[in-house]
């Protein structure tokens, strides 16, 4: 189930009637608003409830748990983000412009205001651990779709790969921070600039790597 289309300022539950499909989804909307204002530990059904005008019971008739909730939060989220980037890189050949697309696409996504940036761009809740893992699962399923555009770039060790990958994730995340939506920066200008240096570092680094295996694989000769 996705959530797309519902985006920042949008209220939960307003103009929906309680016996429509789309109650389930105003209520996935309003545990991620509820979620991203008090965070996933302070949060009650009770909360969540009321933002879309529900009986804590009715609520229950379409999930069983909190815990349910976010577990579905992330599904929806990472199936949306993962189809955001598939779509992105559509027809585009070189890595580097496939790398550039998807860094686009994943600012674009999480500094909506909306799902993503409410829920997915946070800290995994303390929450039992049979849950954490289930988000972690959820989450590894976005990152192996992205690993693949790393590995595209060339070849690397597993560590180099996983720390790479880490590093560029670690920095889109971060941009919610920062990034407004509406400003003066595009996420093209962003996801261009990002890319343009962390591509330039690599040539950079490339001579005095070559330099260095020379020198080493000369004086292994003496």
């Amino acid at each position: 189930m996705g959530l797309v289309g519902i985006s920042r300022g949008t209220r939960a539950g307003r103009g929906i009637s309680k016996k429509t499909p789309a109650t389930r989804q105003s209520i996935l909307l309003a545990a991620a608003r509820v979620f991203a204002a008090r965070g996933y530990e302070a949060a009650t059904i009770r909360d969540i409830a009321s933002a879309v005008d529900l009986l804590p019971g009715s609520l229950y008739h379409h999930f069983a748990s909190k815990d349910a909730l976010i577990e579905e939060l992330y599904r929806a989220g990472i199936d949306h983000i993962i189809k955001a980037v598939q779509e992105a890189v559509e027809g585009v050949d070189d890595p580097w412009e496939r790398l550039e697309a998807v860094c686009r696409t994943h600012i674009e996504t999480i500094a909506d205001g909306g799902l993503l940036a409410s829920v997915l761009s946070k800290d995994l809740p303390a929450a039992p651990p049979e849950l954490v893992e289930k988000l972690v699962a959820e989450r590894d399923r976005y990152d192996k779709v992205f690993a693949a555009f790393i590995s595209d770039l060339g070849k690397f060790t597993p560590l180099e790969a996983r720390l790479l990958r880490l590093q560029i994730l670690g920095s889109l995340n971060w941009a919610t921070r920062w990034f407004r939506v509406g400003g003066r920066l595009k996420a093209s200008d962003v996801a261009h600039a990002f890319v343009r240096n962390l591509r330039g570092v690599g040539d950079n680094l490339k001579p005095h790597v070559e330099k260095r295996a020379r020198v080493k694989a000369r004086d292994s000769s003496r």
